[in-house]
Order: structure tokens, then sequence, then C-alpha cells
């Protein structure tokens, strides 16, 4: 009968003792790009401030532009590459992106351009291949359900399902499923790493939305689709350690891709301030 109570004291000092090896085994920073079409350039400039205060990601959650983003990141091109590139490839003008046409019911436009840019600039089609873990969210259009897909193959699909903007782009069929934007469910796909590393950092590019537009078909549509996106990344935002807004964005809208210098600066200059006002992400 004595027993008992000391077995209990001994169990419950041990576990937590356990669980802090445990984490102590875990990489220090992951972080979480949303969607927002040309707003996601921000993150680059955001990953720029992280490097040069020498904090080190050790993996990638995105959805839709942050799904583009976090593959180019993890397949191990720099900031400055991804700018360069975006250059190079013209990615700032519509017509480079969009392959417009009026013979389909599901989407403006379809993916071929994308997959043409997608070809040249990731030489690979394997999560597995990348450097860096790197996850992206999806939106399952006939369960209307997130799906995560952080290993194998057909990484490339997986990207364009996760970009897929409803009504913009066709849905993307993989496996007989359509698969539209993940933001659509999940624009800050915290789950696929919670756990897998001590502190999570969230940027949210669509935390400032007045410029979207109230006027014609499309903007009307992405701004709906912002409506329900500020009521689902509440709960998604709390998860986060550190959680990045960049309010100044509010002045342009997802369409501004002709913009995307000043756009990279306002990730850039946002994530600097973040990094001053919270000093011990960097003395970590």
């Amino acid at each position: 009968m004595s027993t008992l109570p000391i077995i209990i004291l001994s169990t419950t000092l041990f576990t937590p003792a356990l669980r802090q090896n445990q984490t102590d085994d875990l990489p220090q920073y992951g972080i979480v790009l949303s969607g927002g079409g040309a707003l996601g350039f921000a993150h680059i400039g955001a990953l720029l401030a992280l490097e040069e205060a020498g904090i080190e990601i050790s993996m990638v959650s995105g959805a839709s532009m942050g799904s583009m983003v976090g593959a180019m990141y993890t397949y191990g091109y720099s900031p400055k590459e991804m700018i360069a590139i975006i250059e190079k490839e013209k990615l700032y003008k519509n017509s480079k992106i969009f392959n417009f046409h009026l013979l389909s019911r599901s989407g403006l436009s379809d993916h071929k351009k994308v997959k043409k840019i997608l070809d040249r600039i990731l030489p690979v089609d394997s999560f597995d291949s990348l450097k860096l873990f790197f996850a992206l969210s999806m939106t399952n259009f006939i369960e209307l359900e997130t799906e995560y897909s952080c290993s194998g193959n057909r990484l490339k699909e997986k990207i364009m399902a996760s970009s897929a903007i409803p009504s913009v782009f066709e849905p993307v069929v993989i496996n007989d499923i359509p698969y539209v934007d993940g933001g659509v469910m999940d624009n800050l796909p915290i789950e696929p790493i919670k756990g897998k590393c001590k502190k999570i950092i969230a940027i949210d590019v669509c935390a400032a939305s007045k410029k979207t537009g109230t006027r014609g078909k499309v903007k009307i549509g992405y701004r709906a689709g912002l409506a329900m996106m500020k009521q689902i990344n509440a709960g998604q935002i709390a998860q986060a350690d550190y959680y990045i807004g960049l309010d100044k964005l509010e002045q342009y809208s997802p369409f501004d891709f002709k913009k995307y210098k000043a756009i990279i600066q306002i990730g850039y200059e946002g994530m600097k301030q973040y990094l001053k006002e919270h000093p011990e992400m960097v003395n970590k």
C-alpha cells in the first residue's frame, strides 16, 4: 500500500526530464510562410534579414506563394539568388505567370507557364531531394479539407496545387482529385512543423489587406478569401512563437507583381525591426 505514491512520484519526476532531453535535440527554428500572391515576395526580404542576423532556419512550411518561396529556399537558393531569379525570369510580369484563356470553365489561367518556370529553377521533383525539410498545404476540393505534403515525388505539381487560387488558376488534379490553393483552408500551415523544432516563426503577408480592391471579379473573390483567411489564421497565429504581420504591405495588393522590389524591401525592413524588438531570437 505504501509503495504506490512513491511509484507515482518517481514517474512524475522522470517524465519532464525525458521530454526536456527530447526538446533539446530539436533544431532551433522552423518558419511558416503564408500565401498572398505578389505580397509573398516579402518572404524573400524577411529571409534575407534572418540570414544577415545569423539565424539558421532548419525547416519551412508554406502555402501558395509561400510554398514557392519555401521550395526555392529549401532547395538551396539564398534570398539574393531568389531575387536574381525573379529578375532573370521576369516573374514580375503577369504575362510570365498567367496563361489566360477562355476555353476553361474552372479558371482564368492554366499552369503551363508556372510549370515551365518551376522546371527551369527546380531541377528536382521530390521533397526528399531538397536540402531542408519542406512542407506545403493544399486544399482537397472534393472533401474540402487541407492536405499537407512533405515527402515523396510530384513536388512541382503540388507547389502548383498549393498556389492554384480558385477562379484565377485551374485546379490541379492529382490522383483524380482536384486541388486548389492551400491558403483557402490553411494559409499559415504550422501543423507540418509543429513539434519538429523548438521555435516557430510565422510570416503572414496577408495580415494587411486594405488594398485588395472591391471591384472586379477576381479582386472581389480574392478579398472574400482574405476575409476567410483572417478567421482561420487566428488559431494558427496563437501556435507561433514569433508572428510577423508586416503591416506596411497594406499599401500593396496581391496583384502588384511589378512592385516586387518595394515588397521585398518591406519584408526585409519588417523582419529587421522585429529582430530588434525580440533580441532573444538572435542571442540564442
